[in-house]
């Protein structure tokens, strides 16, 4: 009987002993429980805080801005085209307009200078040209006129040649249509080029000081106008 009640002793202790066991290891993984849970939370904090310092939503925001700044460029280009094509349309109507209208011989001509006639056209009778000491046939007309004195264009057409010659000095032809050119001598600082279509009244350059062929004559412009390559009398169609 004494042992009986012995053993029971001995299991109720060992029973106990576990017990105190289970709770203490309950406990410490309680504790560990919390305080990882905790660590958890901490981590979770500070990311949000990091997401809400972080300059993604900056660079949103500018991304949003160059992308408007991006379509209000294009938008500005697409305007800028839009005018290029309607600027170039204008001109080359008027450029059309210019070639299609050929001189009829009819029209009068304006003058591309202000001045007197300093040696007139004469192809049936010779004149005299002081300089030269010489009287000659003249196929052009010699208008007197200073030095940088801007030269207009008598009748638009397109512009032939540009060239240089000792004695008329730089040239420009310009073809007014149906067989008709105007030739344009004692020329500087031409404002055109060959290929170029130029309008009734356009500034195509400024009178030069003349060549050594007409240094008594004094500055002045050179005009000669042909029909079909033979020399006709400009004044015949220049305004009265």
């Amino acid at each position: 009987m004494k042992e009986k009640k012995k053993e029971i002793g001995t299991e109720q202790k060992i029973y106990a002993a576990l017990l105190v066991i289970g709770m203490i290891a309950l406990a410490s993984l309680t504790l560990l429980y919390g305080r990882k849970t905790k660590k958890m939370n901490d981590m979770v904090e500070q990311n949000i805080e990091l997401d809400d310092e972080s300059p993604v939503s900056g660079q949103v925001a500018s991304t949003e801005e160059e992308s408007g700044q991006t379509t209000a460029q294009e938008n500005e280009t697409e305007e800028t085209k839009e005018e290029n094509q309607t600027a170039n349309q204008e001109a080359s109507q008027e450029t059309a307009k210019i070639q299609n209208r050929s001189y009829n011989g009819k029209d009068k001509l304006i003058w591309p200078v202000s001045g007197n006639v300093l040696i007139p056209y004469s192809m049936d009778t010779t004149v005299y040209f002081e300089t030269l000491d010489q009287y000659q046939c003249n196929p052009g007309l010699y208008l007197k006129a200073e030095r940088g004195t801007e030269v207009k264009a008598v009748y638009g057409g397109t512009v032939t040649k540009i060239t240089t010659d000792d004695r008329l000095g730089q040239m420009i032809t310009v073809d007014m249509g149906n067989g008709y050119e105007m030739i344009y001598g004692q020329l500087e600082n031409i404002s055109c080029k060959k290929g170029d279509v130029i309008k009734t009244g356009s500034v195509i350059g400024k009178v030069a000081e003349p060549t050594n062929y007409f240094m008594l004559e004094g500055s002045h412009l050179y005009v000669k106008m042909t029909k079909d390559k033979k020399p006709v009398n400009p004044t015949d169609y220049f305004e009265s």
